[in-house]
């Protein structure tokens, strides 16, 4: 990962814009489950199914924002949709409780997958836009790391604030049956986010431990929020490159595949000729061997 990559900063700040879409990605793929299977007690399958607006609503928008960047050659406008629509949507998670409604939670989730949708196409130009053709390589390797580096991040960060502020609530006696709270402490509330676990849960006792989900959900939204707004200051940063028309650079490809042929094939006819004048010399030998009595 040169340094020389960072040198710009627009390819520094559509670096970083892809880092933060990529926390806020993943983000939300792992916690809207964990609600889903915890608070409205769906299955694991019946949980898939409930996030399907994302997986339905993003590649459509990815498409539609790669074509508008190729047609307008301008990426800026993407960028800013898409970082919007994604801190609105955080918010709009973070308002989802026990008795939320489907329109409510569909609704949110096409909001989010939209903006990661149009993240998702619109980065990649401005980190390449900048760059001699020579770094295009480089760059588009790194920002794939960074695409993976800040998933990692998006799991880690918001698994930290919800188990912490599951200890917090059981340390205010949200939940009163103790051996339960016990099990939910540590890591055990993520561990256990499942409706057979809910299920088994006395019913006086199972709104209590819902209502902890929620809160400690809602924090993990609401700081959710906060990098949503980090990428959208990271977009101000970024400058409207003209993007390139013309490919310049010459890789020599084709060149060095000739002249490598050209030598295997010298080399094959090289070998050809010592071959024959071999064989000629050994028959020329044994005729001359053979008595002329024989002949």
């Amino acid at each position: 990962m040169p340094l020389r990559l960072f040198a710009n900063r627009t390819s520094s700040g559509a670096f970083g814009l892809t880092f933060v879409a990529s926390i806020l990605t993943y983000w939300m793929a792992y916690w809207l489950p964990i609600y889903f299977q915890a608070v409205k007690e769906d299955s694991p399958t019946q949980s898939g199914i409930s996030t399907l607006p994302v997986s339905m609503i993003m590649i459509p928008f990815s498409i539609l924002a790669g074509g508008g960047v190729t047609a307008l050659g301008k990426f800026r406008p993407f960028q800013f949709a898409g970082i919007s629509l994604m801190t609105i949507a955080m918010g709009l998670f973070s308002l989802l409780d026990i008795d939320s409604s489907k329109g409510y939670w569909v609704g949110f989730q096409v909001v989010a997958a939209a903006g990661g949708g149009l993240l998702l196409t619109c980065t990649l130009p401005a980190v390449q836009a900048p760059l001699p053709e020579a770094d295009v390589a480089i760059a588009t390797a790194t920002w794939g790391f960074l695409r993976s580096f800040g998933g990692i991040w998006g799991i880690a960060i918001p698994t930290a604030i919800f188990n912490s502020h599951v200890n917090n609530l059981l340390d205010q006696g949200r939940v009163s049956e103790q051996v339960i709270a016990n099990a939910l402490r540590d890591g055990g509330a993520y561990a256990l986010a499942s409706v057979g676990f809910i299920q088994s849960i006395p019913p006086n006792i199972k709104q209590q431990v819902k209502t902890v989900y929620v809160e400690s959900l809602r924090l993990v939204w609401q700081v959710a929020i906060g990098f949503g707004l980090l990428g959208f200051l990271i977009t101000l940063v970024i400058k409207e490159v003209k993007l390139r028309e013309d490919l310049e650079t010459d890789f020599g490809l084709v060149e060095g595949t000739n002249e490598s042929s050209s030598s295997e094939v010298a080399a094959e006819s090289g070998r050809g000729v010592v071959e024959n004048k071999a064989e000629k010399s050994v028959a020329g030998t044994a005729e001359e061997a053979v008595p002329d009595g024989s002949r």
